[in-house]
């Protein structure tokens, strides 16, 4: 990957306020250089790359480590492709593998997380995105709020913010109400960046 900007109609910002007409420079690891600010004087120019929807953080998926998760490849895909880069296992020993999502220790104490970051014993197997646009209404700020206090809580400094010198993997959403900002049962994502990180065992 090298240098590139992306472009959308909109832009999901740290503690969920939504922006229009938003050019994100990407350095080639996948790091956010700048975010232009100045929404209104949006301008096409050689190299942007232009998608229409939002751009939305990669999410983090953890859960309190009394919630047994070992997932086979086949479900590390489908977390993976509803955009889960960091998916947490109550098994220390399943954190050894590569390739996304990443697998690390689950909290010893989610209580901080928002309930919906949380997996639960009946849906443990359910991507988060799919778990949230099920919820009836579901307020698109609220996946900032998911993805900020998940990476806060796993020590994941890098991820959770569509924010300059972050590396968080980029969503575009697709198919969402965009008079009250929610979630519809037939939103959709898909990856336009996905993140270079590392991140050891916990």
């Amino acid at each position: 990957m090298s240098n590139r900007f992306f472009s959308s109609h909109y832009i999901l910002l740290p503690e969920g306020q939504i922006g229009r007409w938003p050019i994100i420079h990407f350095d080639d690891h996948g790091t956010i250089i700048h975010i232009e600010p100045d929404f209104e004087k949006f301008k096409e120019r050689p190299g942007l790359e232009f998608h229409s929807g939002m751009m939305i953080p990669a999410f983090i998926d953890i859960a309190p480590t009394n919630i047994h998760f070992n997932p086979d490849v086949k479900l590390k895909n489908r977390h993976f492709s509803r955009g889960t880069i960091i998916l947490g296992v109550s098994d220390v020993a399943s954190c050894e593998q590569s390739g996304f999502p990443l697998l690390v220790k689950s909290l010893d104490d989610g209580s901080n997380l928002p309930q919906e970051a949380g997996r639960d014993a009946v849906q443990v197997n359910t991507p988060l995105f799919e778990r949230v646009r099920s919820c009836s209404g579901f307020p698109i700020s609220q996946l900032a709020n998911i993805c900020e206090q998940a990476s806060e809580a796993g020590s994941f400094r890098d991820l959770g913010q569509l924010a300059t010198g972050k590396s968080p993997g980029v969503l575009l959403l697709k198919n969402f109400d965009k008079t009250n900002w929610t979630l519809l049962p037939h939103s959709e994502i898909k990856w336009l960046i996905k993140p270079h990180v590392g991140v050891s065992n916990r």
